[in-house]
């Protein structure tokens, strides 16, 4: 789940364990049924027209970069990939500022592009 560099992390440990705990048991068996369970939606990928943002760890173990930027490809028009160096599955809490600057960055395009004096 998380890049080698953040393995022995205290306080994302700590953090991770916190979370396990509030999910419970029970719910960490619902949510890998959940993800075990889910049907393959790439068919739908190519008919969603949207600005999108696909990001993901360089190392994420769990959806591994290549799936990331397959979803990227299928998706049509507007669509940056952003992968996040140093980072496993857990990009959002190993590499938070990476992760706000290819929000923040992606946001000011689609906002510009949404912009009544885009194209002007």
């Amino acid at each position: 789940m998380l890049h080698a560099s953040h393995a022995e992390d205290p306080q994302l440990l700590a953090l991770l364990g916190s979370m396990a705990q509030s999910v419970g048991t029970d719910g960490f068996k619902r949510q890998q049924a959940a993800a075990m369970n889910r049907q393959d939606a790439r068919d739908v990928l190519p008919t969603l027209h949207c600005p999108a943002l696909v990001l993901c760890g360089r190392e994420d173990q769990i959806t591994p970069p290549a799936l990331s930027e397959e979803m990227a490809g299928l998706l049509p028009g507007d669509v940056e990939l952003a992968v996040v160096p140093q980072s496993g599955h857990m990009s959002t809490l190993e590499q938070p500022a990476t992760v706000v600057a290819a929000f923040m960055r992606w946001l000011g395009r689609v906002d510009a592009a949404a912009s009544p004096l885009a194209g002007r």
